[in-house]
């Protein structure tokens, strides 16, 4: 009777994983170093940040204000209440985790291109430059593993025009976290009363500005549209991590 051997996968998880990333994906569904494919594996958790980015996104666009009205006073009496309440920063919350889903998924374009997203105009950072005249490296096995940079003009400047909108919308919302924080502060400190009105007035308006641009350049569709290019797993996605919940706003 011949002995089976059964290959060992190559998975690793850690208590500490971000949740951003790989965090709380079961081990059985991250990817396996000895039979996915870079491609594959780099899809799986592309989509599964632009799932999440997406969620956000839903979740806080059915807001209209990011500082909730408590009060039908002044602004100055409103703000006196809210420190006394208690800060409800739930939108905040929201959008940041969005700007962060964001920015990790650009930090990734950026390092691997279009082995993660297929029709981006950049080659990825991991194959490095392309070996000079005289180089001893040989020339055919960068060939391989370069991809290929042909593109369907259409449907490639798709690709590139989406991500100039989700650029955008981590800069607007990068603007408008900076604003909310020297706010958030001044509140609990309860200190400069005067410019908190103005930076309540500043983020509403940001607010209700970027809620108007999201909807005109339909900023869901875009992200969608990029999911769809990257590789899908070939199974189901188990893990719940790619809901945002309680704690995942709160991290």
């Amino acid at each position: 009777k011949k002995s089976v051997t059964k290959t060992a996968k190559c998975r690793f998880s850690h208590a500490k994983s971000s949740h951003l990333f790989w965090g709380w994906t079961p081990i059985d569904d991250l990817p396996d170093g000895k039979t996915d494919l870079a491609t594959t594996a780099l899809g799986y958790l592309g989509r599964s940040q632009l799932k999440r980015a997406s969620t956000y996104l839903e979740n806080m666009m059915a807001y209209d204000h990011v500082i909730p009205e408590t009060s039908n006073e002044s602004n100055l009496s409103k703000n006196k209440i809210m420190r006394a309440e208690g800060l409800e920063d739930i939108v905040h919350e929201t959008y940041h985790n969005l700007r962060k889903e964001l920015r990790s998924f650009f930090d990734e374009l950026d390092l691997f291109g279009i082995l993660l997203l297929p029709g981006y105009s950049s080659l990825p950072d991991v194959i490095g430059m392309q070996p000079s005249a005289g180089s001893t490296t040989n020339d055919a096995s960068y060939s391989d593993v370069a991809p290929s940079t042909s593109r369907d003009s259409y449907q490639d400047q798709q690709v590139d025009d989406a991500l100039e909108v989700l650029k955008r919308t981590r800069k607007l919302l990068g603007d408008m976290n900076d604003d909310y924080a020297a706010y958030s502060t001044y509140v609990k400190k309860d200190e400069y009363p005067v410019e908190q009105l103005r930076l309540s007035n500043a983020i509403e308006d940001q607010w209700f500005s970027f809620r108007s641009w999201a909807e005109e350049v339909d900023l869901r569709g875009k992200i969608e549209f990029l999911r769809a290019r990257m590789a899908p797993r070939s199974k189901p996605i188990k893990t719940s991590s790619t809901e945002p919940n309680e704690h995942m706003l709160r991290e």
